[in-house]
Formats: structure tokens, C-alpha cells, sequence
């Protein structure tokens, strides 16, 4: 088993030399940490979204949204008038 993580490992990094036990296992620990990192923020962004679905959706109608870009409209040509 330890030949074909070597193999592998030779392969995946294209390295002409194999790994001695220690780098092999230094690496393999490290690949480790990496792994339960990654499942670890998984899980958080799982979370988020569970949490999103179950929120009331509050979507704006066509004429709110309207309405609220007009407001943004306004305000930034009144920023832009009192800049220049």
C-alpha cells in the first residue's frame, strides 16, 4: 500500500524521486489537516444554506424595485451634483 501512495504521489506532483517514510508521512498529514479543513468549511456552507431556505423570502415586487432604484438613482445624482 505504502509503493502505491508513493506512485501516486510521484504521479499527482510529477516527482522523478519517491518520497522517503518520513516526507511520505509528513505530507500525508498535511493532506490530511487540508481534507478535514475542506470538510469542515463544507459543512458551515450546508449550513448557511439550510439556514437561507428556511427564511422568509421577502422579494420585491417590479414596482418596489422600481421605486428603490429610482431612490438610488436620486441620491447619487444629488452626490454627484454636490461633488462637482
Amino acid at each position: 500500500m505504502l509503493d502505491h501512495s508513493l506512485n501516486v504521489l510521484c504521479i499527482w506532483f510529477q516527482v522523478e524521486q519517491p518520497l522517503c517514510l518520513d516526507c511520505m508521512r509528513v505530507l500525508s498529514d498535511k493532506l490530511d489537516k487540508e481534507v478535514e479543513d475542506v470538510n469542515r468549511d463544507i459543512e458551515a456552507y450546508e449550513a448557511c444554506l439550510k439556514r437561507l431556505e428556511g427564511e422568509a423570502k421577502d422579494v420585491l415586487s417590479e414596482a418596489d424595485f422600481l421605486k428603490e432604484k429610482l431612490k438610488v438613482l436620486i441620491r447619487f445624482t444629488i452626490y454627484n451634483v454636490y461633488i462637482t
